[in-house]
């Protein structure tokens, strides 16, 4: 178990033998050469990190804002010969989340149930457009979704392209 994963289990244990000036943080890889699985995996990933700060608010009630998780970093990187592609997210307590504050945003407009993924998948720029652009209006949703991530990244030889759009969901600015 990593060491993340143990304390943020038991987010009372991190407090006591961790106290301040300690920088909590997680980082979720999520593996798959699908877009459709690759969606469906980050939102299960996105789950779990809005349950675990459940348990967070529950040891900090009086400073939840500013120690829940939120999210700090995304990255997509490109599949190897498997073609199966890593989406990375990064996790940090919203008091030290430099995105949203250089986007204006509050302490808890990055928490995970706020956030919304959409992956797209290719082989070629001209099979590729299209789904790009479906995953775009997916994300969006007929809503002013604000796109904080985007990402389009290879497989070996160039036979497959992945990419990736992510931001706030529906009805935040």
């Amino acid at each position: 178990m990593a060491f993340t994963n143990l304390f943020y289990t038991d987010p009372t244990a991190f407090a006591l033998n961790f106290p301040a000036p300690a920088v909590p943080f997680l980082v979720k890889v999520i593996e798959s050469a699908d877009a459709a699985d690759m969606e469906a995996r980050v939102q299960q990933a996105l789950d779990e990190v809005t349950a675990l700060n459940v348990l967070i608010a529950a040891a900090f009630p009086e400073g939840q804002d500013e120690t829940v998780l939120t999210l700090a970093d995304a990255d997509l990187a490109g599949g190897g010969d498997g073609h199966t592609f890593l989406m990375t997210l990064y996790f940090v307590p919203g008091e030290l989340n430099a995105v949203q504050t250089v986007l204006g945003l509050t302490e808890l407009d990055m928490i995970p149930g706020n956030l919304l993924f959409k992956f797209a998948i290719g082989g070629s720029d001209d099979e590729l457009l299209p789904v790009l652009n479906d995953a775009i209006v997916r994300a969006a949703n007929g809503s002013d979704t604000r796109a904080i991530f985007q990402f389009v990244r290879g497989s070996a030889k160039g036979t497959r392209f992945m990419y990736g759009v992510g931001g706030l969901a529906i009805g935040l600015q």
